[in-house]
């Protein structure tokens, strides 16, 4: 989200808060996550902010093994909602500590 956007929902400009603008057809069929279009992320896991990183997808990325289950917190219509995302399993990405 922009800082705009982020001011508007009183968020934190060091937000992660990022926007769902497509859901992928292959995310649907393997019941990955319940992360509907417009849906808005707030945190990943609990953390809301990261002073670096500022977007959802790349936070999980450097933070989360491949093949991780993280609990999204997302603002849906004006509610709060808690729901796991299972992160896929890519082979460049970190499998093991």
């Amino acid at each position: 989200l922009s800082a705009d956007q982020k001011a508007e929902l009183n968020l934190p400009s060091t937000s992660i808060a990022s926007a769902v603008t497509k859901v992928p057809f292959d995310a649907m069929l393997e019941s990955a996550h319940e992360l509907e279009v417009g849906d808005i992320i707030t945190a990943v896991n609990g953390v809301s902010e990261n002073s670096v990183y500022q977007e959802v997808s790349l936070y999980i990325k450097l933070f989360h093994r491949s093949g991780d289950t993280v609990t999204l917190t997302v603002l849906r219509e004006g509610e709060t909602i808690n729901m796991p995302l299972n992160t896929k399993r890519i082979y460049f990405r970190r499998m093991e500590n």
